[in-house]
């Protein structure tokens, strides 16, 4: 199932053990040093960005007490993103 809005796109598969969402966008991206502090509590990457950085690591939180996983790729900055979150079915 793939819905689409704006410049996002969000997938949804069922596997045998656990459900896949994808959401991906073309949006500002993330820069390769910053990669490894998304999760970070109050992380943004930039300070003109909005939001409070909380987003990700709340995500994060979630879907591990959940027993899932959350994994985020980009290819840069003005590059999109996509966040694959698996969780368990149940």
């Amino acid at each position: 199932m793939t819905w689409t809005a704006m410049a996002s796109t969000i997938k949804a598969k069922r596997h045998y053990n656990e459900v896949e969402l994808m959401v991906e966008d073309t949006g500002c991206g993330i820069k390769k040093k910053d990669m490894g502090r998304i999760f970070d509590r109050f992380f943004k990457g930039s300070a003109i960005m909005p939001g409070t950085g909380l987003g990700l690591s709340v995500c994060k939180k979630v879907v591990e007490l959940s027993g899932g996983s959350i994994d985020v790729k980009s290819d840069g900055a003005w590059k999109g993103t996509t966040v694959t979150v698996r969780l368990p079915r149940g």
